[in-house]
């Protein structure tokens, strides 16, 4: 997801990097980001996981400290990346958490980072790498652990999902008959075949998730411009939201269901709101009570439970983040993460 999320994601990003939690540098006050949520109900953020009971616990490994968090599986298998502790703190390891809390760290060969983006049911793990100083490659990571990097066009490619098949989703920049640079969607199937994916009549597609079935979601660029779903068999569906709301938007995930969760930021005071758009295209929009300027659902599992963060509070604490959990029915449940 390249939108305006990434300037949230910088701040948790960089606290990481030094080896601390919001939760530990603001601990008067707590914080929560939540990032996913699977069908079991259990919910992860950065450095940590929370049951559908209520009880958390803390993602950390020996030796390095908190973990960062991208994605979980139905199994509870998690997925995300950690900043070297102990040497170059600019290198990040992806690694795998199985539910029992075993930790296997690895590193897509050629680049000084690794980010996983997405795990299937089976463990797949599919991400990117970067250097810093050249193009991202995508990378697809086997349930046994043999890693695959490829690109796809002639510059960045990201991966961000990763479906039941082994099929990875994700965007690349080509460059048009005029030598232009675009955006394109992409799947790379298990047998690694591409096929680009561009919503017709846009100059842009951009791919923000996958669905374990291989829905895919994100938005596409041109007049007029908005959101697309695409089924498994090609067909694409398009929408937008009544408001006018980009480029400050974002579809951010979505279920095999094919219901969509995302957020957007409306003029002029461009306060943050959340959407759910339902399989019928029936839109929802919603805010996390008591918030105070931005909404962001990250997550939908299989039931339609929802989590994501939002900024909530007063006086000293304002203007903090908390994780919620939106139930189908619409019900919320916010929380912030202790410190350790």
């Amino acid at each position: 997801m390249k939108t305006a999320s990434s300037l949230f994601a910088v701040f948790i990003v960089g606290l990481w990097t030094y080896g601390f939690s919001a939760s530990q540098l603001l601990a008067d006050c707590g914080e929560g980001e939540a990032v996913g949520i699977n069908s079991a109900g259990t919910v992860i953020g950065p450095g940590f996981i929370r049951a559908r009971d209520g009880s958390i616990s803390y993602l950390t490994a020996p030796g390095i400290g908190g973990l960062g968090a991208s994605a979980i599986n139905p199994a509870g298998e998690i997925t995300g990346y950690y900043y070297d502790k102990t040497g170059n703190p600019n290198v990040a390891h992806g690694y795998v958490r199985t539910p029992d809390g075993a930790i296997t760290s690895f590193d897509a060969p050629g680049a000084p980072q690794t980010l996983p983006q997405a795990i299937n049911a089976s463990g797949g793990v599919a991400g990117y790498t970067s250097s810093g100083n050249s193009p991202e490659h995508a990378f697809v990571r086997t349930p046994s652990g043999e890693i695959q990097v490829f690109d796809v066009g002639e510059g960045r490619t990201y991966a961000v999902g990763i479906d039941s098949t082994g099929a990875v989703a994700g965007d690349c920049t080509i460059l048009d008959e005029s030598g232009r640079p675009r955006t394109r969607g992409f799947i790379r199937s298990a047998d690694g075949s591409i096929t680009l994916i561009q919503v017709p009549g846009s100059s842009g597609t951009s791919i923000s998730a996958m669905a374990p079935n291989g829905i895919i979601v994100g938005s596409y660029q041109g007049d007029p411009r908005g959101f697309f779903i695409r089924s498994p068999s090609g067909v694409f569906t398009t929408f937008e939201l009544a408001e006018d709301y980009f480029p400050y938007a974002a579809a951010t995930d979505v279920n095999s269901a094919g219901s969509v969760v995302g957020y957007y930021f409306s003029p002029p005071d461009y306060l943050g709101h959340g959407f759910v758009r339902d399989r019928d295209g029936n839109i929802e929009i919603f805010d996390v009570p008591g918030y105070n300027g931005v909404n962001r659902p990250l997550s939908i599992n299989a039931q339609g439970e929802i989590a994501g963060s939002a900024y909530i509070g007063t006086g000293e604490c304002a203007g903090l983040e908390r994780a919620f959990i939106r139930s189908p029915k619409g019900e919320f449940t916010t929380f912030e993460v202790p410190a350790p």
